[in-house]
């Protein structure tokens, strides 16, 4: 009887084993199957969306680029405007220094017409002014 214990143990650890091992193959064909059943193809939709996406950020780089740009050329000429009014002030003052001793060497003829050093310069320097 005791033989017959043994028989039924092995009987039984071997129908364990089987059915574990069933179990096994079972999952892995389900696994196996259910993978096939994917479908990895995009919706004409979805790869709408993707590619208006994709364009919708190069237009945002684009603006970026154009909006760096704009901004470059807006100093360039704000520091080329700044440079032609120094210069025009430049320019005014020469002109202001020079129409002033115009002036004043007209007063100094007037004042004094004897002077020949004086009357000399200053006529040099009402020609360099008209």
């Amino acid at each position: 009887m005791k033989h017959n214990i043994y028989i039924i143990t092995i009987i039984h650890l071997n129908f364990e084993i089987m059915k574990k091992k069933l179990m096994m193959v079972a999952v892995l064909l389900g696994a196996l199957s259910l993978g096939a059943c994917v479908d990895n193809d995009e919706s004409a939709s979805v790869e709408a969306v993707r590619n208006a996406k994709a364009e919708q950020l190069k237009g945002l780089a684009a603006l970026a680029n154009a909006q760096a740009e704009a901004t470059k050329i807006t100093a360039e000429a704000e520091a080329a405007l700044k440079n032609a009014q120094a210069e025009y002030q430049k320019e005014m003052t020469e002109e202001a220094k020079q129409k002033f001793a115009a002036r004043y060497c007209r007063s100094k003829i007037a004042s004094c017409p004897r002077s020949a050093g004086i009357i000399g310069s200053c006529r040099q320097t009402i020609e360099r002014t008209l």
